[in-house]
């Protein structure tokens, strides 16, 4: 059985809303951890992405926080978008599977790019292993919220790959 277009986007809304409260929750506990505001990263990263406030600042700016927030939710549900339309294609097309495979990989290598690259601004804050654990973490439990959402998928890329 196939997917349809609006499952497709409801899929993406969930993966992107899942891969979201991943980045949320590990900031969360990694900023209580170190005895950090639980906005700390989220304040730090904004600060340094739109120019609002000091992102050095032991108290997190709450509107750079938020802005941040309303930026990370919008391109994770648009990553999520994305993945959701490759599970689409792959269910489509099994054949197809090492492409999408190479897709999801340069996906998470932007991402854990352009988040150590924000990182950079903000050295002491968001290290190199918190921006790839986290991306790894968030694209597993997507990706696996979404291969879960397709049951047939893996026989039908195991048939193709044959």
């Amino acid at each position: 059985m196939s997917v349809n277009r609006s499952d497709a986007l409801w899929q993406g809304l969930i993966a992107g809303l899942i891969g979201y409260a991943v980045f949320a929750a590990y900031f969360l506990i990694v900023n209580v951890v170190a005895g950090r505001p639980a906005l700390h990263t989220v304040g730090a990263l904004g600060s340094a992405l739109f120019g609002m406030g000091d992102p050095a600042s032991p108290t997190p700016d709450l509107a750079a926080a938020l802005a941040y927030n309303a930026l990370h939710l919008v391109a994770s549900v648009i990553m999520g978008s994305v993945a959701s339309f490759l599970f689409f294609q792959l269910e489509q097309r099994p054949a197809a599977w090492y492409v999408i495979l190479f897709l999801f990989i340069a996906g998470l290598l932007y991402s854990v790019a352009v988040g150590g690259i924000v990182a950079r601004e903000i050295v002491g804050v968001v290290t190199w292993p918190h921006v790839v654990i986290v991306n790894l973490l968030a694209a597993f439990l997507a990706g696996q919220y979404l291969w879960r959402s397709h049951p047939r998928l893996a026989d039908r890329v195991r048939r193709a790959a044959d």
